[in-house]
């Protein structure tokens, strides 16, 4: 079973070894070494994955070498030359196995075995339970280089062999994420943020903008929050937060990449007041992220369905006319062009396809290049007509380098909250009205409902409302209360949350079901069965959500089924 290299081992420039795939002479490019005290590891992983970068970035410290493999941007694995990093040190830590098995298992591996391979074949542990372990050691090595201040770093092109079943299955952002929350060090915080002075906005890259990535509530949050250029003093005043936590919730979002740091404000000789810089005002998003603030993972598509799909993009492509690849009607408004966009970008986003056979992803890369590229021409050309009626006068386009700072979220932010009755389309069925939330006469259960409520607030933790979590939404008997009594509690909650912020229903009640699956990931939820949950929860919501906002509910979802599928 393939492991981390051992500190003999040379880790440098090699194709990583593993039973399945045995090392093979490949081709590499090394670019020249970087210093980590001017450069941060997670800038180092966005920078691998927005270039699509295939290969390995060697770090070194001292005598420390630890190297995070990429295909396609993605990270899939990594490797240390520490004897603490190894799989069988990991699991002797963790309890997993005791020392007398451990010595056991490593006087077999000293006969030419590998750790792993023993480990299974003396039956202490299953396959699966290994793979599983490997994961996690594969990520704790990835996360103890985010603490870094010192060392070099190198790319190192080439391809990479790695056990198929080896492969992390999380999105680089997600990593990224991860490994920042994880910084316990507020300097290295503070370094990453530099110049304080500059403006927060949404990414300037669309696959950047719409990574898909498991965010926590306030992260989610600040994503709401920061849609257009703020200074760092507005969100700190507009949340309700400790500081120090908003700062380490900005450096993640930013080094993942869905964030950017812009110009710093200018002081206005008019008015006297700060204002941001007129570069960036025409471009100002109009719409928030749609797929960076859900808390769902990369599918598996079945990719049958899809060929038929990619040959008529590449159709589309092959005419060489932008706005034919989006599909955009003739003349479309800068919101038709975001929709337009959004909804390619939802199918083929790289992201969706970390688990497809490399020389599609490869496809689904190059075709999405072209989604983008046609996306910020239709827009560019939108705003200077946009700006040309506003002023009377024509307005030469923007440069594309500013145009892309506009990402798109559709026109899901422009969509008014729930409109009343007659304001709808003729004909359309009204969507149903959640009763108010009264007591049930059971202490216990009108309890867990307020810490629910508090939940989807973002006023607790999950962990702190993890038994009122797991008695409300439990798959298996006894039930506190029907499944579509919860459904149309958390809908009141939305139809709250929708007025008082003024966003669509639909992007409340996508916010409560990213909540529950953060508590399903965070493992706090006892009796809870996925399978059975979200299928039908969805469906119980589905009668609150207004006509005219199902089709963009469904969207976001990635498509219903899909989302419950692999949610």
């Amino acid at each position: 079973m393939p492991e981390s290299p051992s500190p003999a081992a040379p880790p440098e420039r090699k194709p990583l070894e593993t039973e399945a795939n045995p090392p093979a002479a490949t081709e590499t490019a090394a670019s020249a070494p970087g210093t980590l005290t001017t450069t941060g590891v997670p800038d180092l992983l966005r920078r691998a994955y927005s270039e699509r970068f295939t290969g390995e970035i060697l770090l070194a410290r001292g005598a420390e070498r630890k190297q995070i493999y990429f295909e396609t941007g993605n990270i899939v694995f990594a490797s240390s030359n520490q004897a603490a990093d190894r799989i069988g040190e990991s699991l002797l830590r963790q309890g997993l196995i005791t020392p007398a098995d451990f010595e056991r298992v490593l006087a077999q591996a000293a006969e030419g075995k590998r750790f792993g391979q023993a480990i299974v074949e003396a039956g202490i542990m299953s396959q699966r339970d290994l793979i599983t372990n490997i994961t996690f050691q594969v990520l704790d090595i990835i996360y103890s280089v985010f603490n870094w201040t010192t060392g070099s770093y190198e790319f190192i092109a080439g391809e990479q062999r790695v056990a198929e079943e080896l492969k992390l299955k999380l999105t680089t952002a997600s990593i990224i994420l991860e490994g920042v929350r994880r910084i316990e060090d507020f300097g290295i915080i503070r370094r990453g943020l530099g110049d304080l002075n500059r403006f927060i906005a949404p990414s300037s890259s669309p696959l950047l903008r719409l990574q898909t990535m498991t965010l926590k509530p306030f992260e989610r949050q600040l994503l709401e929050l920061i849609a257009q250029p703020l200074d760092l003093l507005q969100i700190l005043a507009a949340v309700n937060a400790p500081p120090a936590a908003t700062l380490k919730a900005l450096l993640g979002l930013i080094a993942a990449g869905v964030l950017e740091q812009t110009d710093p404000p200018i002081l206005s000789r008019d008015t006297g007041k700060l204002e941001i810089p007129a570069a960036l005002r025409p471009f100002i998003p109009l719409a928030a992220p749609a797929r960076a603030s859900q808390a769902s993972l990369a599918y598996s598509p079945d990719y049958a369905a899809l060929r038929p799909q990619l040959d008529d993009l590449w159709a589309r492509i092959r005419l060489g006319d932008p706005r034919a690849i989006l599909n955009a009607p003739a003349g479309a408004s800068v919101e038709e062009i975001n929709f337009a966009y959004l909804r390619l970008a939802d199918r083929f986003h790289p992201d969706r396809f970390l688990a497809a056979p490399m020389p599609l992803r490869r496809e689904i890369d190059d075709a999405f290049r072209h989604i983008v590229q046609s996306y910020e021409y239709l827009r560019r050309q939108a705003l200077q007509s946009r700006m040309q009626r506003a002023t009377g006068r024509f307005v030469a386009a923007p440069s594309a380098a500013r145009v892309t700072g506009a990402h798109p979220a559709a026109a899901t932010g422009s969509l008014p909250p729930p409109q009343p009755a007659d304001a709808r389309t003729p004909g359309a069925p009204a969507p149903r009205t959640p009763n108010p939330v009264k007591p049930t006469g059971n202490a216990e259960v009108d309890a867990a409902i307020d810490d629910l409520l508090a939940y989807l607030d973002d006023q607790k933790a999950p962990l702190v409302v993890s038994d009122s979590l797991s008695l409300l939404l439990r798959t298996a008997p006894p039930f506190a209360l029907p499944r579509d009594r919860v459904a149309e509690i958390v809908a009141g909650w939305a139809y709250n949350a929708a007025s008082r912020r003024n966003r669509p229903l639909n992007e409340m009640l996508l916010a409560a079901l990213g909540d529950i699956r953060h508590a399903e990931q965070a493992r706090v939820l006892a009796a809870f069965n996925p399978d059975l949950f979200y299928e039908a929860f969805v469906a119980d919501l589905m009668p609150f959500c207004p006509p005219e906002e199902k089709e963009l509910f469904q969207l976001k979802l990635g498509g219903i089924r899909e989302f419950l599928r692999h949610a």
